[in-house]
């Protein structure tokens, strides 16, 4: 009997899986059908959620069932709920059934939508045989394993595993659909603008006139109206509509104006090559988001080892968790693989797909990842070599230090005294005597830890004359270099600025590619930016900097006035470690540098249309905090952050009133008809947006007592995982215009910015102002984003967004 109990067991998981499964197919069928045609307009998600609670009491009886009694009482109680799963699993099907009956409506747009339904209803059929060919089989097995070893919990987990692979290739579904709804509305848009064109240029009839005229009036309302609206599903329901309104009435003209017989042949191609495009859904253009951004984290563990042990032990973890990427992948390959085919079926409308398959573009991400690791592997190898070499110079290294700082600091009060033309020829009589001094004692350095190529290479020059004068003029050019730190030639500068000298200064660093081939260049650049701009630069001692130079030019590279504005003292670069981050901090005029040191890789400023923006992260990252110094200086965003083109914020929002704000976006509308308070829902967002979830209420007089029937789908709606989503912790700033749709509430996308400071922008302003996903974090992140890509040489300067720098006023300059 416990055989059959066991049987019973793993048969009800693999059906829960199979209702689940369904359930999935169900809601994913709905949003792909709504997001870009009115099929299943009248087939909402709340029409889900009875099918939702009636699972959830099946997983309570579930339960139930695992209680006490006898191995046949047991029995009895699985069969049961075996049966209410069945039931509900044929009930969900009937309504995907129903659903499908909906699509014919779709020919009402036009006989050429036959073939986007045959193509809709593929993608239908190849996702349901995959999940039940793919993973459900697979994981149909391991049910059965953990189901003998471990019980009904073990079940549970590997549903939730064959879930979580499902939902693996929901996002690139995702994106298809968001791109399916712009286009539309954009087709939307061109066929109004192609009805005024019509109107404009060829009708001549004056009654065609009028009333072509009254057609536009009507459909051009229609298009205002679809513009408003946030929810992309509605957007494109309403964008449709006026598709549907416009070809009428293009043919309407065409028939009332006869003497252009020629035009109405065109119109009528136009019409169809438009409505045939609207119904193309776009290929999708990435599959391995999730991969690479896990890849790029696992890196970065890797590059933050402290020691060379911590290496080893994180490079082991980081090739375990790249395979058990590989592994997720291939428990969703037969999947990916149906659903490549059938995107690839589109290939003759829209652009193919970068890769033969989605699990071509996943398996593709990650080999290159797993490359890019085991690069840097490599790289981290070679720089524990170059490590080492330094090592052997260490030993007599205290010894050079200062006997050569000693003698500097003699010679640069020497150069800057009034006979500097005569101290400059003498220093090279001085300098063979301190570079014998400093061979002499390196060769013994060397000699007594055992390194005999650096002891031949000093005792060559102690014997080499020309290799003297070369280590003579090295020592000059150090002594030149850091005789630009003194006090006297500072203040000289100050009062007489040497264009010439800077001029020259931004050649050579040009010429060098912005990089210091040795301390020396890099002593001279440290000094050239102190004092060009005036403001103190520390940079920390132990770090090996060879970037300086391209420091200077960035920061030349923006006005003077931007340089020496009154919020910005201080330059530190390298002095916290990498986990403290860029940033800018007002109360001290400070810009730091601590991630980006040294780091000169590209990294693509991402708007939601149009194309991505590669740039160097060291140039981006330096001109954005300029940028923010610079936006404090003037309190740029203070005043203008609230207009449309700036992105529409407000940055005075709080917990409370972006509670509100969700509430009033529907979900007290969803909720309230049922029992629960408007004080009680507003609670849970609240505890919600602070990161947490309440316990259920035990009764109907408890704390969110109003909530407690329906806690479940109160809890699990789609607003409260917004709210937990939209805390600075989530990065809430990432992910685009998706991620931007879930967090938005009327018109406006709420957010945490930075911890317990809450925002909110135009969600519109995002199609119109956006480059990057980061300038959506905060109104001064918008302005620093801007003014990095604008000194960038990446925007138009003569209008746009582009021109809101060029039109900035010069600052108020530092005291």
């Amino acid at each position: 009997m416990d055989d059959e109990i066991i049987d019973w067991k793993a048969l009800f998981g693999a059906l829960l899986h199979d209702v689940q499964g369904a359930k999935g197919l169900a809601e994913g069928e709905i949003e792909a059908c709504r997001g870009l045609t009115d099929a299943l307009a009248g087939f909402a998600f709340a029409e889900i959620a009875p099918h939702e609670q009636r699972l959830n009491e099946i997983r309570d009886a579930l339960a139930d069932a695992e209680g006490g009694g006898s191995s046949e009482d047991r029995v009895e109680r699985y069969r049961v709920v075996q049966a209410q799963a069945q039931a509900l699993a044929h009930q969900v099907r009937e309504d995907i059934d129903a659903a499908t009956l909906l699509q014919p409506r779709i020919m009402t747009v036009t006989a050429g939508a036959e073939t986007y339904k045959k193509r809709l209803t593929l993608i239908q059929d190849a996702v349901a045989k995959a999940a039940q060919r793919g993973p459900v089989d697979a994981l149909g097995v391991q049910c059965r394993t953990f189901t003998t070893r471990n019980g009904l919990t073990s079940v549970a987990q590997t549903l939730g595993l064959a879930e979580a692979g499902l939902q693996a290739v929901s996002g690139p579904i995702d994106i298809a659909v968001g791109q399916g709804v712009d286009d539309i509305v954009a087709q939307a848009e061109a066929m109004v603008n192609n009805l005024g064109n019509i109107r404009d240029n060829a009708v001549q009839e004056p009654m065609a006139k009028a009333a072509l005229t009254a057609d536009i009036q009507v459909v051009t309302q229609q298009l205002a109206a679809a513009r408003l609206i946030v929810n992309p599903t509605d957007r494109a329901l309403a964008a449709w509509q006026v598709v549907e309104n416009c070809a009428p009435a293009m043919s309407d003209a065409i028939n009332r104006n006869n003497d252009i017989p020629l035009a109405k042949g065109r119109i009528e191609n136009k019409c169809a090559a438009l409505r045939a495009h609207a119904r193309a859904i776009p290929h999708l253009k990435t599959a391995a988001k999730p991969f690479e951004t896990y890849a790029e984290a696992v890196q970065q563990l890797v590059s933050s080892a402290a020691t060379w042990a911590d290496f080893d032990r994180e490079t082991k973890r980081a090739d375990v968790a790249l395979d058990a990427m590989i592994a997720t992948a291939q428990s969703v390959r037969p999947t990916a693989e149906a659903i490549g085919k059938t995107m690839r079926s589109f290939d003759n409308i829209m652009a193919p797909v970068a890769a033969s398959s989605l699990t071509g573009l996943y398996f593709n991400a990650l080999a290159n990842e797993k490359s890019a690791l085991e690069a840097r592997i490599d790289q981290r190898l070679a720089t524990a070599a170059a490590s080492e070499v330094v090592g052997m110079v260490a030993a007599h290294g205290t010894a050079l230090k200062k006997l050569l700082d000693r003698a500097l600091t003699e010679k640069a009060k020497v150069i800057d005294g009034p006979d500097r033309s005569k101290e400059l020829a003498a220093l090279g009589k001085e300098a063979f005597s301190i570079i014998a001094t400093i061979a002499d004692v390196t060769v013994k350095a060397a000699l007594e830890n055992r390194h005999k190529d650096i002891a031949e290479e000093w005792n060559s020059v102690v014997t080499n004359p020309d290799e003297m004068v070369k280590k003579t003029k090295l020592l000059e050019s150090l002594v030149l270099a850091r005789n630009l730190l003194t006090d006297a030639t500072r203040e000289s500068l100050k009062q007489r600025p040497d264009d010439t000298v800077f001029a020259t200064l931004k050649q050579e660093a040009t010429r060098l590619g912005g990089k210091a081939p040795d301390a020396v260049v890099d002593t001279k650049y440290r000094a050239a930016i102190e004092v060009q701009f005036g403001v103190n630069l520390r940079v920390e001692e132990n770090i090996d900097t060879r970037m300086i130079p391209k420091l200077y030019l960035l920061l030349s590279s923006v006005p003077a006035s931007h340089m020496k504005n009154k919020s910005l003292k201080t330059i530190d670069y390298g002095r916290e470690p990498p986990s403290a981050v860029n940033y800018y901090r007002s109360s001290e005029k400070l810009i730091s540098f601590n991630a980006m040191p040294e780091n000169n890789n590209n990294e693509a400023y991402k708007p939601d249309q149009g194309n991505s923006v590669s740039v160097s992260y060291y140039s981006a990252t330096t001109l954005h905090e300029v940028g923010h110094s610079v936006d404090d200086a003037l309190g740029y965003m203070d005043k203008n952050m609230a207009k449309d083109d700036h992105g529409g914020w407000k940055g005075d929002e709080t917990l409370d009133s972006v509670a509100e704000a969700f509430g009033k976006a529907g979900f007290y509308g969803r909720h309230t008809p049922h029992g629960a308070t408007e004080a009680d829902l507003k609670k849970l967002l609240k505890a919600a947006l602070e990161g947490t979830i309440p316990d259920k209420p035990a009764t109907d007089t408890a704390a969110l007592g109003s909530l407690r029937n329906r806690w479940r789908a109160i809890t699990g709606d789609a607003t409260v995982s917004a709210c937990l989503k939209a805390r600075t912790d989530k990065s809430p700033w990432y992910g685009g215009k998706s991620r931007a749709a879930e967090l938005t509430a009327s018109t406006r996308v709420y957010h945490e910015s930075y911890a317990g400071q809450w925002s909110s922008y135009l969600f519109a302003a995002r199609a119109t102002t956006g480059i990057s996903e980061y300038q959506w974090r905060a109104a001064g992140e918008w302005f620093a984003e801007v003014y990095a890509l604008y000194y960038l040489d990446k925007l138009d300067k003569t209008q746009g967004i582009g021109k809101i720098i060029a039109d900035l006023p010069d600052p108020e300059a530092r005291p």
